[in-house]
């Protein structure tokens, strides 16, 4: 996929975790000039703010931050979750069209092809991203305290 994106003139900003930095780094060297390889992003917000579109699992912190800014994406959840919490969460953001979904075993054969149809797709993009801001709940902290304090009285 990181021809494609060269190709294309695709920026990416690719956290790739600790474990896999090295790997990634031998097997990429210096061939993308496009393609920004870092095992942690320390803070996010900013390279959410530089995305066009996002690539991330479906953890309910990153369902959290991509609600919060709007930001559209293609979510691929972590098989291993458990209860299968991340399928759940991208299946809730997939349906009310607030992102797409791709699971694990099928992103070999169609991420690429997904994260064509939506880069220069600026209607698409707006759409997703503005569903996906519709999924953030100012009042969140609110409601959990209060749930809390109910809890305890």
């Amino acid at each position: 996929m990181l021809g494609m994106l060269t190709e294309k003139n695709i920026n990416l900003i690719w956290q790739v975790g600790r474990n896999n930095y090295d790997r990634i780094i031998a097997e990429t060297g210096n061939k993308y000039a496009n393609v920004k390889v870092l095992d942690f992003i320390k803070e996010i917000d900013k390279a959410y703010s530089a995305a066009d579109l996002v690539v991330c699992r479906a953890g309910i912190s990153s369902i959290m931050e991509l609600s919060f800014l709007g930001k559209p994406a293609v979510l691929i959840p972590y098989p291993y979750a458990a209860e299968n919490h991340q399928e759940k969460n991208a299946l809730s953001m997939s349906n009310l069209n607030a992102a797409v979904m791709v699971r694990e075993s099928e992103a070999a054969e169609i991420l690429q092809s997904k994260v064509n149809e939506l880069i220069f797709n600026d209607t698409r993009l707006g759409e997703l991203g503005k569903n996906a801001s519709v999924m953030y709940d100012r009042d969140a902290v609110e409601k959990i305290v209060n749930e809390i304090i109910k809890t305890i009285n």
